[in-house]
């Protein structure tokens, strides 16, 4: 349980996928498959923040952007 309250934690605080999977022993693969829901909810959130900044800066105007995670295997 240790384990998978750390790698959601340190996905949640933006930590590379590559830089979790050695610390903690895994292959990125093994990461993105056993932690798909916690990867689509940041993803999210990190949308939104970006929506907002595009927003304020004026720059261009951002897509909507529906996704879920598909399996590659």
């Amino acid at each position: 349980m240790a384990t998978h309250t750390f790698v959601t934690r340190t996905i949640e605080s933006g930590m590379s996928l590559l830089t979790i999977s050695k610390l903690v022993g895994t292959s990125v693969r093994e990461l993105e498959k056993t932690y798909a829901h916690v990867l689509d909810k940041f993803m999210k959130v990190e949308l939104e923040g970006l929506r907002k900044h595009l927003k304020n800066s004026k720059i261009i105007a951002f897509p909507k952007v529906k996704h879920e995670a598909k399996s590659i295997l």
